[in-house]
């Protein structure tokens, strides 16, 4: 921006995202590890703060309780904003980041369950977690060049992660309701494969089946699990394709 007024305006318009980036990615993480959406009171709970630092953004100017002030330098002719963190500001960041490592422990646990395996969707949603979480700790600690925040650009590398796991492992692939209410309900265990053989999904009765089976096999060809050669044979009359 070319003056200190666009600056101040723009951040307001930011808060509309970045005040909800890390509640939006425990939701999802949530869904994603226990294959249900999370109830009302706790959606509403996990946003509270966000919505208040909103507020705050909005009417700053009158309490300064997300910033002190907001002056601006310049820096190889770029006016560049100088933030003076006020009392909610660590609030917001605080609860941010402790939502983050929540988040990616629980996915990095989901990753080590299924065996560290690399060529899978855990394995591509773990590290495009981790990028923000270590970025914006670095800025709230004040280890970034000039107090930038850099946690936008640690975001593209977490969009190419996002992409192979949503478009190369398919994790939005089938339909909520019918999993919940009939896939995963009925008794005879079911794999679900792509086109290339691979797993996409499966029931909690393939899992009683198959102590093999875990998130961490998702992506993965059937023919390298235990059973699977079997499987995609058709072998005797157990499995049928």
């Amino acid at each position: 921006s070319d003056d200190l007024e666009t600056i101040r305006f723009f951040l307001k318009i930011e808060y509309f995202g970045v005040s909800f980036l890390s509640s939006f990615w425990l939701l999802l993480t949530y869904r994603y590890t226990r294959w249900h959406a999370p109830s009302l009171p706790f959606t509403i709970l996990v946003l509270v703060i966000p919505f208040i630092t909103l507020l705050l953004s909005g009417t700053n100017e009158y309490h300064q309780l997300l910033y002190r002030d907001v002056l601006a330098f310049y820096w190889n002719g770029q006016l560049l904003a100088d933030i003076v963190r006020g009392p909610w500001y660590y609030i917001q960041m605080l609860y941010s980041i402790g939502i983050q490592i929540y988040a990616t422990t629980v996915l990095f646990l989901k990753w080590k369950n299924g065996g560290f395996r690399r060529r899978t969707q855990v394995f591509y949603i773990f590290l495009g977690s981790i990028w923000p979480f270590v970025v914006s700790s670095f800025y709230f600690f004040e280890f970034t060049p000039m107090e930038l925040d850099l946690t936008p650009l640690s975001l593209i590398a977490s969009a190419i992660c996002f992409s192979i796991a949503l478009f190369r492992y398919r994790i939005l692939e089938m339909n909520d309701v019918v999993k919940d209410l009939v896939f995963m309900g009925i008794n005879e265990g079911i794999l679900v494969l792509d086109d290339r053989d691979r797993i996409i999904s499966y029931n909690k009765a393939a899992i009683r089946i198959f102590p093999w089976l875990d998130r961490g096999r998702i992506g993965e060809p059937l023919a390298d699990a235990p059973h699977g050669p079997a499987i995609l044979s058709g072998e005797g009359d157990q499995f049928e394709l």
